[in-house]
């Protein structure tokens, strides 16, 4: 499938932007691992709260270090509000209730979806003309997909199909983020893009956990836990998104969406050898479907 970009393509050989989008797949990889595990000591909608306050502070902190400011077009304004709560409120809501209520090797396999809602999204809008190999793409993931959902063992909980759910609705939200933000990118540094948006949807975040803020034991929360924050705010939000999006700018969005195929390998590698969840034949089976689709698609 053709994806048609204002973006520059850049070369096809290895440089440092596909360096440091492989770092953001490792980083993007252990975070849901991470992220269950914090789980014990904060409850998600806290937890957002201080993950995305602090990313904020961060970004703040070094636009203006670096001599940005968030002056933007009024013509892009509401842009900005629309992509901030749809790629970070709404996108973060669905994602960390789902990763609370399923499984981190499911949350990194449904994830990987966001491609293929690229390529429906683009269709209906009329940017995009898949081809036949394409749509088989699409209609071998959406297989996966149900191996995913329906796949479950038998002392899995019910709620569990509501995360996973909740989660391809994350991935839903993702791709729509990521086509509403080329119009800012075309303007901004990723830099400049990744905090005006994250204004756009922080305020919603922080209202929302703090009812739970007030009821969270800080002094119960080892070393270990405040390390996890740290790593799920600093590293998966300020550094990967930063990442993601210099990349977009510099080689476009297809070649760095290739690199999110490889970010549900390594969440299902590092659930399974540090998280110690099973990966069964359904799981397996669905995942190989998945990326299948994938590679067609991209094809």
């Amino acid at each position: 499938m053709r994806v048609r970009s204002p973006l520059a393509q850049g070369s096809s050989s290895f440089s440092l932007t596909d360096l440091g989008m492989l770092l953001v797949v490792v980083i993007w990889g252990g975070n849901l691992t991470i992220t269950r595990g914090i789980f014990q000591f904060i409850a998600p909608l806290p937890f957002l709260a201080i993950r995305f306050g602090l990313a904020t502070i961060l970004l703040l902190a070094v636009l203006y270090g670096t001599g940005g400011d968030l002056a933007i077009e009024p013509g892009l304004r509401w842009r900005v509000i629309w992509i901030g709560l749809i790629g970070n409120t709404l996108y973060q809501f669905l994602f960390q209730i789902g990763l609370s209520m399923t499984s981190a090797t499911h949350t990194a396999l449904l994830l990987a979806t966001a491609p293929i809602w690229l390529a429906v999204i683009g269709t209906v809008r009329g940017t995009d003309k898949p081809s036949r190999a394409a749509w088989a793409g699409v209609l071998l993931s959406f297989a996966g997909i149900a191996l995913v959902l329906t796949g479950r063992n038998a002392t899995s909980s019910p709620m569990m199909l509501i995360g996973d759910l909740l989660v391809l609705g994350s991935a839903f939200c993702w791709a729509i983020y990521t086509l509403g933000a080329r119009p800012l990118l075309a303007r901004y540094s990723a830099l400049k893009t990744t905090t005006l948006t994250m204004l756009g949807g922080t305020p919603v975040l922080l209202l929302a956990g703090l009812p739970g803020l007030l009821g969270v034991s800080w002094a119960a929360i080892p070393l270990v836990g405040w390390a996890g924050v740290i790593y799920s705010s600093a590293l998966s939000i300020v550094l990967a998104y930063v990442i993601w999006y210099s990349s977009v700018q510099r080689v476009g969005a297809v070649r760095t969406g290739i690199y999110g195929n490889l970010v549900p390998i390594v969440g299902v590698l590092i659930a399974w050898g540090f998280g110690g969840e099973e990966i069964g034949i359904p799981q397996l089976a669905g995942a190989a479907a998945i990326l299948a689709g994938l590679w067609l698609t991209r094809k």
